[in-house]
């Protein structure tokens, strides 16, 4: 009965961070295509450094809260047949 709750709150948890992802992506993407076309209009081609080191720092950011999170994904889903496998072999 315990690990049944631990794994709903855990898929849970899981679809929430992934909307939470995907949200940040989709949030990232249009962010950007708002200020290129707003400098663009105004008749300037290039963005400025700190606008590109912004977001460029968001993606890395993003990117790594996904790697964290297949990471632990990966292993909570082996976790349970690593330790089964161990207590195989005793």
């Amino acid at each position: 009965m315990g690990m049944k709750i631990v794994k709903i709150i855990y898929v849970v948890i899981s679809l929430l961070l992934v909307l939470l992802l995907a949200f940040s992506v989709v949030n990232m993407t249009v962010s950007l295509k708002y200020e290129i076309e707003e400098r663009a209009a105004m008749g300037m081609d290039a963005i400025p450094l700190e606008w590109g080191r912004k977001y460029l720092l968001t993606v890395i950011d993003t990117y790594r809260f996904f790697l964290y999170y297949v990471l632990l994904s990966i292993a909570v889903i082996a976790g349970p047949f690593i330790v089964k496998k161990l207590k195989g072999s005793k």
